[in-house]
């Protein structure tokens, strides 16, 4: 082999133990899609539109495409694929999209559907318009979608800050009931 075959070899070893760690730190559940001030984006094309997504996101924007009240996806807690719907006995186009982007629903492990009151599409947009907004203020240190609670999840710095944040939320036009705030990760000190 050559010493770039080598590299590239052990590049892909490194990729494939990172993703085997990811696995096993979730317990091979799906995670919903969260953003910190120190995890990239990328910009993609949704339905035509180009947006700045956390990675991973796209797929439940695609899925929120093909079925307009998909409100999440996520493993209960006996493993079962449950769908977050607005409208759960509306689910034939859900399931086949959650199956054919996700690969969460199977003869062997049948979807379940669950009421929603926010779509996913919704949860997103709204996560993105405080983003900028929270993490610049330094008011926030996380922010995701709880695809389980079908909530945004605000990650607060300070949870004395609480009533600042939901003042913006407000402000934005974001319907306070669609936010949870909770306390964030704590950053350590630098030296």
């Amino acid at each position: 082999m050559t010493g770039q075959h080598v590299r590239l070899a052990s590049a892909a070893a490194i990729v494939a133990l990172v993703i085997g760690g990811v696995m096993l730190a979730c317990g091979g559940k799906t995670v919903a899609p969260s953003t910190s001030a120190d995890n990239a984006t990328r910009s993609v094309t949704v339905n035509g539109r180009q947006r700045q997504m956390p990675r991973g996101d796209e797929l439940y924007w695609r899925v929120g495409a093909r079925a307009p009240g998909f409100g999440g996806f996520y493993l209960d807690d006996a493993g079962n694929p449950t769908i977050v719907l607005l409208d759960p006995s509306d689910s034939a186009n859900a399931r086949v999209a959650v199956s054919q982007l996700l690969g969460g629903c199977s003869s062997a492990h049948p979807c379940r559907t669950v009421q929603g009151q926010f779509t996913y599409v919704d949860l997103a947009t709204w996560r993105d318009s405080l983003i900028r907004d929270l993490f610049s203020s330094h008011m926030a240190t996380s922010m995701g979608i709880d695809q389980r609670a079908n909530r945004v999840e605000v990650g607060a710095s300070r949870m004395s800050d609480s009533s600042i944040i939901a003042a913006r939320i407000v402000a934005l036009g974001i319907p306070l009931n669609a936010m949870m705030i909770r306390p964030g990760r704590r950053r350590g000190r630098a030296r």
